[in-house]
């Protein structure tokens, strides 16, 4: 069995087991947090000492507020930052961008107008990417759901990460 992919861009590349782990982490964290304020971090704290880039290249309130909440409940703290804030809107290539943030952040989310842009920072050896959806793919970034919709989103994943790999390997 491959290795599971560094990055969380292309839900296809992920085996059955890997997509089972990362739902069934989701809905434990999930089910221990009801109750809790919004703003509580997880005993665990995964995420202690990491700080997460927000890029977006076209605006997303869910996907936005779902990461922002995410990292703080995980430990961690985040950077957000519109194309327009940043160089890139006004013709810094991705990969510069990604060397600049590969010094100050630890993990890119990017919510990009085309794939190929995800996949660019995703070259970076040092940063750990996170696809918030583009034209390509469409991720559930916040992950969080019952035990049946995540069973039932991980039977439609992998249905779809099948198709993807017979397509791929044809």
């Amino acid at each position: 069995m491959p290795a599971s992919p560094r990055h969380f861009i292309d839900l296809w590349r992920f085996d059955q087991r890997t997509l089972r782990a990362i739902l069934d982490d989701a809905h434990a964290r999930k089910a221990a947090r009801i109750g809790w304020p919004k703003g509580r971090v997880d005993p665990d704290a995964p995420a202690r000492d990491r700080t997460l880039a927000m890029i977006f290249e076209k605006n997303s309130t869910r996907t936005r507020f779902s990461f922002d909440a995410a990292i703080r409940q995980l430990g961690g703290d985040s950077i957000i930052a519109t194309a327009n804030d940043m160089q890139l809107g006004r013709g810094e290539t991705i990969e510069d961008t990604a060397r600049v943030l590969s010094r100050m952040v630890d993990a890119v989310m990017i919510r990009a107008n085309g794939h190929a842009d995800v996949e660019a920072l995703a070259r970076d050896e040092k940063l750990l990417i996170a696809g918030g959806g583009d034209n390509c793919v469409r991720l559930l970034p916040s992950l969080l759901l019952t035990r049946a919709e995540a069973r039932e989103a991980v039977e439609k994943l992998e249905r779809a990460c099948e198709a993807a790999r017979a397509k791929a390997a044809a």
